[in-house]
Parts: structure tokens; C-alpha cells; sequence
């Protein structure tokens, strides 16, 4: 009995070593890539220093270009999008974010699929979890899965589904950003989409629950607003965004809203059935600045 706890402990302490030694590595490769979005994502919790911040999802990354922003406001501007997150993602980066500074100025685009619609919401925590040591980022996970904190006190499951990742983002890197974020993609869409069924759509009261906490936490540090970018031929329909649409009433939010501008009828703007293409983007981001713009004036 004795040589069997002996060898348990053992194994034990052997597991316990290397979560360490391997916590030690990650977390190093975390804070030194040097592209990809792991860089992309450290950059916006820990570096970021811009007036302006624009979050999202894909849709933020390929729809707005912050010199054109820059331009209009005379405001530095940095595009803090990552591909399929929304806001959940959003507010763990803003919480952490808020403990160095915070922006002038705040802009959130929501897309429904990510930040309204029901769905998993574990997938979001991906690119907190590096960040599971911070109290309020803790809180998050614990929130959204009771078991994600207690988890995260391993260092192999913190990076368990992105070690390739992780190697690739240090040592053989993809630049994501052409203009401090943007990333610009060409070519023109063959089609447009059938109209979206809303029949099947469902509200996630958690994900509406972090729309409301954004607006409550941070109103008062920043000017906080929410953006609807053009949806191609208006596929989505109005009633998807009624929530935010109350939410940013109640509240006194600014919400500009382009689902159904003139953008979301021609195809020559888009790349896909969801991402405008580089000019797509240019005329929205000048349409965007100029309204932003206008705000600021009054």
C-alpha cells in the first residue's frame, strides 16, 4: 500500500512539474508571437493605446479601416476585431483592458450569430483563458461554465487546442494587418444569399445579459457605441436586433445601424454572403467616420 501511494505521489508531483514547465513555455510564446491572432490578441488586452477602439467579429476586422477613421476624427484608431467572437470576448478584452487606460471612444459591432444568437457560448473563451489569472477574466469563464475557472489552473488545458498555434503565431507568423487591424480581402460575390429565416433564430439571454453588463460597466469611461454594418441584400431581419435596439434606448446609447443601406444591395461591394470586400469597406468606414464625426461635433 505504501509503495502504491509513494508511486502516486510520484506521478503526481511528475504531472504538477510539467503543467508548470509547460505553463512557463506558453505563456512565453503567448506574450512574444509575433503575428497571427495570438499577437492580435495580446495586442488588444495589452497594448493598446489608440482614442479609438472598433471590436467585433470578422465582420469588424474586413469592414472597418481606421485611417480613414483617423482621418475623419483626427483620432488615433486601432481595429481590435477577431474572427467568429463577439461580445463576450469583448468585454473580457475591455475588463482588462480598462486597468491601463481606456478609450475615448468605443465601438462595438454586433453580428447576431455572435453576440445575440444562442449557441456555445464556451467557444468565446478561447482567447480568455491566457488571461484566466485575471479576477474579472475568472469570473467570466466561471460564469459561462461553472467548471472553465478551475479548469484553467492547468496551464495544458489553458493552450491545450492551440500549442500548434501558439508555435506557428512565434516562428512562422501570418501579418493580419495592413492598416492597424484592417484586414482588406478583394473579390466580388457571385450571388446574393436567400433571406434569413428568423423562424429558427433564438435569443441567448446570456449573451444579451453581456451586452447589458458592456453598456452598465463602461458608459461612464468611454463613449460606448453599437454598430449594425451593412448586411448583404438585409438577410437578416430587423427583429433579430430588437434587444439591442431597446437595450441602447434605455440607456442612452448611441446605435447606427446600416443593415439595410444602400451598401447591402450591391454586390459589387461584396466578397461572401457576410464580409464586404475592400471597397465595400472603404465607402462604409467613410460613411461610418462622417456619422461618427457628427457626434463628436455636437
Amino acid at each position: 500500500m505504501r509503495k502504491i501511494i509513494l508511486k502516486l505521489i510520484i506521478f503526481l508531483t511528475a504531472i504538477i512539474f510539467i503543467d508548470n514547465i509547460a505553463g512557463i513555455a506558453f505563456n512565453y510564446l503567448y506574450k512574444n508571437a509575433k503575428g497571427g491572432y495570438t499577437e492580435r490578441n495580446y495586442s488588444i488586452i495589452h497594448r493598446t493605446s489608440e482614442e479609438i477602439l472598433l471590436f467585433g467579429s470578422s465582420r469588424t476586422t474586413h469592414h472597418y479601416i481606421p485611417s480613414i477613421i483617423s482621418d475623419s476624427t483626427g483620432l488615433s484608431c486601432r481595429n481590435c476585431g477577431i474572427d467568429g467572437m463577439g461580445i463576450i470576448l469583448e468585454y473580457g478584452q475591455l475588463q482588462v483592458i480598462s486597468e491601463r487606460y481606456m478609450p475615448q471612444i468605443t465601438v462595438i459591432d454586433i453580428n447576431a450569430p455572435f453576440s445575440i444568437e444562442m449557441n456555445d457560448n464556451t467557444k468565446y473563451l478561447g482567447y480568455l483563458k491566457p488571461e484566466s489569472n485575471n479576477k474579472k477574466i475568472a469570473e467570466i469563464l466561471e460564469d459561462i461554465n461553472l467548471t472553465e475557472r478551475y479548469k484553467c489552473m492547468s496551464n495544458l488545458y489553458v493552450y491545450n487546442s492551440q500549442i500548434l498555434k501558439l508555435l506557428a503565431d512565434c516562428y512562422s507568423p501570418t501579418i493580419l494587418s495592413v492598416d492597424n487591424g484592417y484586414i482588406p480581402i478583394y473579390g466580388i460575390t457571385d450571388n446574393f444569399p436567400p433571406r434569413f429565416d428568423n423562424k429558427s433564430f433564438k435569443e441567448d439571454p446570456i449573451k444579451i445579459k453581456y451586452i447589458e453588463k458592456t453598456i452598465n460597466e463602461f458608459k461612464d469611461k468611454t463613449k460606448l457605441i453599437f454598430v449594425i454594418s451593412p448586411i448583404i441584400a438585409a438577410t437578416q431581419t430587423p427583429s433579430i436586433y430588437k434587444r439591442l435596439y431597446s437595450l441602447c434606448q434605455k440607456h442612452h446609447i448611441t446605435l447606427f445601424d446600416y443593415s439595410t443601406s444602400f451598401l447591402s444591395i450591391n454586390k459589387k461591394y461584396w466578397k461572401d454572403s457576410v464580409h464586404l470586400n475592400d471597397e465595400g469597406a472603404k465607402v462604409f468606414t467613410k460613411l461610418f467616420a462622417n456619422d461618427l464625426k457628427n457626434i463628436l461635433d455636437k
